[in-house]
């Protein structure tokens, strides 16, 4: 479980442009042998594929201690909840609150997460990275004007 967050419009337009090649991955897989050179290659391939796919126009923040908003302090439901319109988006005004929201935090990293790293540099690199990858996707939806929708 998790909070997803997308912009759905671009999303569909890329899906619909990149769908034959996922297909076509998605087809290959179906036929080579799981544990092969030839599957495990072609497994890197859709995972890339489906990268592309979301990068910048989709987010997911897992409800566990990797969470971003934990670290930060925050809640999807408590805090994020209450910004969404009755359609469950997001308006770019309310983006714009929770960048405010987001930068005013200082990361903090929880022992549970600590226990999956080797180091404390380790695990701040990794939020460091998550938190800069949700505010792209933020700044994302602002630039290009489309709300997002939210499934908390």
């Amino acid at each position: 479980m998790g909070a997803d967050l997308y912009m759905n419009q671009r999303y569909k337009s890329r899906l619909q442009k990149m769908k034959p090649e996922i297909d076509k991955s998605l087809k290959k897989l179906e036929d080579f042998t799981k544990g092969t050179i030839k599957y495990h290659r072609e497994e890197e391939n859709y995972f890339i594929l489906l990268n592309k796919l979301q990068e910048k126009i989709y987010f997911r923040d897992a409800y566990n201690h990797g969470s971003i908003a934990w670290a930060l302090g925050l809640s999807w439901w408590n805090d994020v909840y209450p910004l969404l319109d009755e359609e469950n988006k997001l308006s770019i005004y309310k983006t714009k609150k929770l960048i405010m929201m987001i930068k005013s935090k200082n990361i903090e990293v929880s022992h549970e997460l600590l226990e999956h790293y080797s180091s404390m540099e380790d695990a701040r690199s990794f939020l460091d990275t998550k938190r800069n990858l949700l505010l792209t996707f933020l700044y994302t939806s602002i630039e290009t004007g489309e709300e997002i929708y939210c499934s908390l």
